[in-house]
């Protein structure tokens, strides 16, 4: 947390309800939730395609069809409601835990420079 300001849990949400999240945001891919990435000022040009290829979206699982994103979700409003609820008051290390956003999904995309 130190380090780097991120946490990893592995394998928080199990292998079957992990792989119904991916085909949610395959599904979400496919049916063209996903816009392409875009530079921090918003700019959208050629050159933004060549600095950010991918495609990203985000997503707070009360979208059509998100049952399992919404699972994901309430996991991590259980993390931060009982991160606040213990000595120190969400405190960990330097940082503090204080509420979540929606959560971003990318997919990569590749371009072939001719």
């Amino acid at each position: 947390m130190n380090r780097y300001g991120v946490c990893v849990v592995d394998n928080i949400l199990g292998e079957a309800r992990g792989e119904a999240v991916l085909r949610e945001v395959q599904s979400m891919y496919s049916g063209g939730a996903f816009q392409d990435g875009q530079l921090v000022k918003g700019k959208h040009s050629s050159q933004s395609k060549s600095i950010r290829g991918d495609k990203i979206t985000w997503v707070d699982g009360r979208e059509p069809k998100c049952k399992s994103i919404a699972v994901l979700m309430n996991l991590l409003d259980n993390i931060v409601m009982g991160a606040n609820s213990v000595k120190n008051n969400g405190k960990l290390g330097r940082y503090r835990i204080q509420e979540r956003s929606k959560v971003t999904y990318f997919f990569p995309v590749t371009y072939s420079v001719l």
